[in-house]
């Protein structure tokens, strides 16, 4: 089964992993900004999530299930 990745934030750095993550199809990807603009245009296989990470709810439900976490 493909790991499932958070990557946390959707800057320059944080979109070209989750994308080189994503094409490799060894992964699923979430990628989650504050931003909601900046998940714009992401390929469909990435899925994308509005949210603020430092707050402690969203932070757990973002984090549920993730086999791993990218702070870019």
């Amino acid at each position: 089964r493909p790991l499932s990745v958070v990557v946390l934030g959707a800057g320059k750095i944080g979109r070209v992993i989750a994308a080189m993550l994503a094409a490799s199809g060894d992964y699923r990807v979430c990628l989650v900004d504050h931003d909601a603009h900046r998940l714009d245009g992401m390929p469909r296989q990435i899925a994308v999530r509005a949210g603020d990470p430092t707050e402690p709810g969203t932070c757990a439900a973002l984090l549920a299930g993730a086999d791993a976490v990218l702070n870019a």
